[in-house]
């Protein structure tokens, strides 16, 4: 099945990468030249950690991570998530339970880092956050957050206001700059 949606990632396809169609969106390795047999493989789970950016034409795209834990579970961290289309409500989560379910892993946000808080997190904490609290995402993971199930309700409280009190703060540097 072709699609008539052009595939727009942050950096220009080398000639040689694979691109292949699996469980309704277009999938690549993001850092190396995977074969499709090696990139099936490791979207089926059977093959190394990698990196793949994912398209769900009219949908979603996105970057990941996909590998196991130390312990042997599924994992998919998030890297970057960006939905399309000009009613978005609803859909992240629904990006998020179709992740999960066909990788049938554990799910992880990642990157909250100092460098482009403002441009992609000051909107989409509240989200993300959200998404946690509703057993969705297993954990948060960033240069300023580190939230995850083992913590209690007064240290996430605790950890949200800590990144709510870093945006203000480089907001106000953004500003005075």
């Amino acid at each position: 099945m072709t699609h008539p949606v052009r595939l727009r990632f942050r950096r220009r396809p080398r000639e040689c990468d694979v691109v292949i169609e699996w469980k309704g969106a277009l999938w690549r390795s993001a850092n190396t030249n995977l074969s499709i047999g090696d990139l099936l493989a490791t979207l089926k789970g059977y093959g190394p950690m990698e990196i793949v950016e994912f398209v769900r034409p009219g949908h979603w795209r996105g970057r990941m991570n996909l590998g196991f834990s130390s312990d042997g579970v599924k994992e998919v961290t998030l890297l970057e998530l960006v939905v399309h289309g000009e009613k978005r409500k609803g859909k992240g989560r629904e990006a998020l339970l179709w992740l999960k379910k066909i990788f049938s892993a554990l799910l992880y946000a990642q990157d909250f880092g100092f460098g482009r808080i403002l441009d992609g997190l000051e909107g989409s904490f509240p989200f993300w956050m959200q998404m946690f609290r509703e057993g969705i995402l297993e954990g948060l993971e960033g240069e300023i957050c580190q939230i995850h199930r083992g913590m209690t309700p007064q240290e996430i409280d605790e950890m949200e206001e800590r990144v709510r009190r870093s945006i203000a703060a480089l907001r106000m540097d953004a500003e005075g700059a």
